[in-house]
């Protein structure tokens, strides 16, 4: 874990280094423009939290009955851990399949739904990156971001296809059955059955074209929607911006953040990015780094709940100590 504490001191470093650049005066003085009205913001991420789980949710077969809520609810746990805890952006996406777990699905059916979405948004970000870097061409022209994010896309749609790849050849029953070859390996009849069920979900849901469509296109729509934030808080800010300079503005930051996963919460790589890729389309550093800090406040404001609700969660499945929590 040494890593995360190096990443997160250097991302901290940049990030406090280019506030003292600009000015915190100056940055606070442009957050002031919004004040409390950015609370909005954190009213706002409803939108795409609930996007998100409709996607979700159509990979999950029988247990969409469970309810939009309850699947939102989950999400947005999820996503709270990967803001703000040193997760590398997957802790909460194995949270959900533990939570939704414990509210009564099957345990291979909820981590298979699990990897698949998380593969899913991987493949939007890849495409939502390159809708960024052709917009950004046609606003501004030829710049070396173009060469810096169109590698990224590159090296992203590859591994993402690897990694499908590697999930199209049953992996964890394989593991399984060569650790069961091992001496004591007969212990581990169970587990190879439950590495089974798995991989006969994972491979269900990929035969299930129309639901993984559904699921590609919400997740698309998610993605969009997150570009709204960006507009509304600049708007809110006296500094609005086109629809089409906020889209360029979260798609390319969003691949900024997704490339330097290994650093907590994009801590400092995202304020650069934002100053960087605002530069390119006139946005002064300190407005650019005041938008950084109004996404941040977002987060804490969306994401401070979300882990106590996580915490509360878990102590009533404690205090029932069935594991089980109501259905939201």
């Amino acid at each position: 874990m040494a890593y995360v504490y190096v990443a997160l001191t250097l991302g901290l470093t940049l990030a406090v280094g280019l506030i003292a650049w600009q000015g915190l005066d100056t940055v606070l003085l442009v957050l002031a423009v919004g004040g409390w009205s950015l609370l909005l913001l954190g009213v706002y991420q409803i939108l795409p939290i609930i996007l998100a789980a409709l996607g979700w949710r159509e990979l999950l077969g029988t247990v969409r009955q469970r309810g939009l809520v309850g699947l939102t609810v989950i999400n947005w746990i999820g996503l709270s851990v990967n803001w703000l805890l040193p997760a590398a952006q997957i802790g909460g996406d194995l949270l959900r399949a533990r939570l939704l777990t414990q509210r009564g699905a099957d345990g291979a059916a909820a981590t298979a739904s699990v990897v698949v979405d998380k593969t899913i948004q991987a493949g939007a970000q890849a495409a939502f990156s390159l809708l960024g870097l052709v917009l950004l061409l046609a606003v501004v022209g030829t710049h070396e971001l173009v060469g810096w994010i169109g590698g990224f896309v590159v090296l992203l749609t590859g591994g993402l296809w690897i990694f499908y790849r590697l999930q199209r050849k049953s992996p964890l029953g394989a593991v399984l059955r060569g650790l069961r070859r091992i001496p004591g390996g007969s212990r581990l009849r169970a587990a190879t059955t439950d590495g089974h069920a798995f991989d006969a979900a994972l491979d269900g849901l990929y035969r299930q074209r129309t639901r993984l469509v559904a699921a590609v296109a919400w997740r698309m729509a998610e993605r969009l929607a997150k570009a709204g934030e960006v507009w509304l808080a600049l708007w809110l800010m006296g500094m609005p911006v086109s629809v089409g300079e906020a889209l360029i503005l979260e798609s390319l930051t969003q691949a900024v953040r997704a490339a330097a996963f290994l650093v907590p919460a994009g801590i400092g790589v995202q304020e650069g990015g934002i100053v960087v890729i605002g530069a390119a389309l006139g946005l002064s550093p300190d407005l650019s780094l005041a938008l950084s800090l109004a996404k941040r406040f977002r987060e804490l404001v969306v994401g401070l709940p979300g882990l106590l609700g996580w915490q509360i969660h878990e102590w009533r499945a404690r205090k029932r100590g069935t594991g089980t929590s109501p259905t939201a």
